[in-house]
């Protein structure tokens, strides 16, 4: 029954609970006629206290994991500004979901500026989205360290990409297409195709970067998981 379940297993699932709450979103910096998060080295910081759970509905990802949602400007159709975010992990797995926009690209460069995955579109339309024209990076395995994540428009592609080595397709979590993994891209260019100035009137967009719950939470589960298993086991004999 019910309330003869371990009181301290009962006491950790509300204490491990994710938040109701959710943090502020993170609203991009730069502004019109300027260019000041063109690049990896002048990438726009998200703070680890961004990254809050629970996942708001538009972030298609990872409903048990915690969210960063920042709002941007992007240039639209056929111009060249390159937004660059970066975020630091002690190893996880995220998916990028990007919502709004003219036809946007997303691409992710690890702490060197070297491209590790890529994407244009994403179909069929994702929740948030209203086409597949929405880029998503999808279920990608991150170690520790700072990554940089840029949001640009077609055809503004980043130039290590046809350099590449190789190409692995990337999904998202319901099995559709979610963008490429990038092997053997040249080291450390972070280059594109244009870098223009944001324009004083853009397409604004939504970036929801999430991930999977932390690997300690995750252990902690496992353990209460075993605990009610091993107390049904009990309780079973003792019947």
């Amino acid at each position: 029954m019910l309330q003869s379940f371990p009181r301290w297993a009962a006491f950790a699932v509300l204490v491990c609970a994710p938040s109701a709450g959710r943090a502020a979103v993170i609203l991009e910096t730069e502004v019109g006629g300027a260019a000041t998060n063109n690049s990896v080295a002048t990438a726009q910081g998200i703070p680890d206290t961004a990254f809050t759970a629970p996942s708001p509905p538009t972030a298609f990802g990872y409903t048990v994991g915690s969210t960063a949602t920042i709002q941007g400007i992007g240039d639209g159709f056929l111009n060249g500004d390159v937004d660059f975010y970066s975020f630091t992990t002690g190893g996880n797995t995220f998916t990028f979901d990007i919502d709004g926009g003219a036809d946007t690209v997303l691409s992710l460069f690890d702490s060197s500026g070297t491209l590790i995955a890529f994407s244009d579109d994403s179909f069929p339309a994702d929740p948030g989205s209203a086409d597949g024209f929405d880029a998503f990076i999808g279920e990608i395995a991150l170690g520790p360290g700072t990554y940089h994540v840029a949001v640009s428009s077609f055809p503004n592609f980043p130039n290590a990409l046809f350099g590449a080595g190789a190409l692995a397709g990337l999904t998202r979590p319901d099995g559709a297409e979610g963008g490429l993994g990038v092997f053997g891209a040249s080291a450390g260019d972070s280059s594109f195709s244009f870098d223009d100035a944001q324009p004083a009137v853009g397409s604004p967009y939504t970036l929801h970067i999430t991930q999977n719950p932390e690997p300690a939470s995750l252990a902690l589960w496992s353990l209460l998981g075993l605990a009610a298993a091993g107390y049904r086991r009990r309780q079973r004999t003792a019947g």
